[in-house]
């Protein structure tokens, strides 16, 4: 799930929902070089990522936001068969025997 954050006087920001298979998240969010994966629909639902680079901020609430600086895509979504697992919202501190996969699907 992709979503495009308006930036008033600055530029646009995307805001993405990703998940492992198992487990997923609405706290990422694209740096702007990013942008034009996301403009030029290279980031659609059900592609499949890896994070290359990211940083996670600490919002004053104690929300965390991964800001992701590079990633690439490993498939694209015309080439997933929809989407992966039945993941469900990552809960901070649960645990789980699930060793995470290193591709991340937007």
């Amino acid at each position: 799930n992709i979503r495009k954050i308006d930036g008033g006087s600055g530029p646009a920001r995307f805001r993405l929902m990703m998940s492992d298979g198992q487990h997923s998240m609405s706290s990422f969010m694209l740096s702007t070089q990013l942008n034009p994966m996301a403009e030029d629909n290279q980031l659609a639902p059900n592609c499949i990522c890896q994070l290359k680079r990211n940083v996670t901020n600490v919002l004053k609430d104690g929300r965390l936001v991964v800001v992701i600086l590079d990633m690439e895509v490993v498939k694209s979504a015309d080439e997933v068969a929809g989407k992966i697992g039945e993941p469900t919202p990552y809960v901070e501190g649960e645990s789980s025997t699930h060793t995470p996969s290193p591709y991340h699907k937007a």
